[in-house]
């Protein structure tokens, strides 16, 4: 049975994903596969996070580059598919990509949904047929079971934040699906579902850190939204 301390390295790496100041720091923890984007956080009073990252496994500033939105916002049934991912091309279309969500800052949620949510998105199994056809050759076995993955989370069906709560349900939620892609870039013994059922354990040891750790993680200089979500459990903790 999987042990969490036999993951430390993973959820070391996965903080990481949320501070900039840690990344390229050289404490034997290499760099997250995908980083949160802090300057893109939604539309209106709705609070959307979106994590970026390469396709390959060794960084490319060219790309091709993934994205995912985490939106926990409530179906009919009270539930929601959080995950939404997609790939741009290169590096062009990845800054065309941020000037267009940038846009939809004080944006109303009807036109912004659309927006972020564009039907003329690629998505991971669209790149992958795609790229085949035009190279002749599937994308290499670290990208595919990165694009594979990504597939796999958007499938996943979770319960919907209540009213007021997006903001902090999101950045939680993106940190699951950090520790997911860590898993799938650092642990190939592993499948999709494996690697998730793996990320949903050492998220659930995340949730129930001590003060301490928070605070040493709110001193590492991590992403506004992580630091919010940290305040208000150090604060639980505080005056439980």
């Amino acid at each position: 049975m999987a042990k969490v301390q036999d993951y430390r390295d993973i959820i070391g790496t996965s903080i990481k994903a949320f501070s900039p100041s840690e990344l390229n720091k050289q404490d034997g923890l290499c760099n997250p596969r995908a980083s949160i984007d802090s300057t893109v956080t939604g539309w209106g009073d709705h609070g959307i996070t979106r994590l970026i990252g390469n396709v390959s496994l060794q960084y490319n500033e060219k790309g091709p580059f993934f994205e995912v939105l985490i939106n926990s916002a409530r179906d009919s049934q009270g539930t929601c598919f959080p995950f939404s991912g997609c790939v741009l091309a290169n590096r062009e279309s990845a800054e065309i990509r941020w000037k267009v969500l940038k846009l939809e800052d004080s944006g109303t949620a009807s036109v912004a949904n659309d927006v972020y949510y564009s039907s003329f998105l690629t998505s991971p199994s669209t790149f992958i047929q795609e790229y085949t056809c035009q190279l002749g050759k599937a994308p290499g076995s670290n990208s595919m079971r990165i694009l594979k993955g990504l597939e796999h989370a958007s499938n996943k069906r979770m319960k919907g934040q209540t009213i007021g709560n997006c903001w902090i349900k999101q950045t939680k939620r993106c940190v699951l699906l950090s520790f997911y892609l860590e898993i799938l870039t650092q642990r190939p013994e592993f499948n999709n579902e494996q690697a998730w059922r793996l990320a949903k354990k050492l998220y659930a040891h995340w949730k129930g850190s001590t003060y301490e750790e928070i605070e040493k993680l709110m001193t590492a200089g991590i992403s506004s939204q992580l630091r919010t979500l940290a305040e208000k459990k150090i604060a639980d903790v505080r005056f439980a």
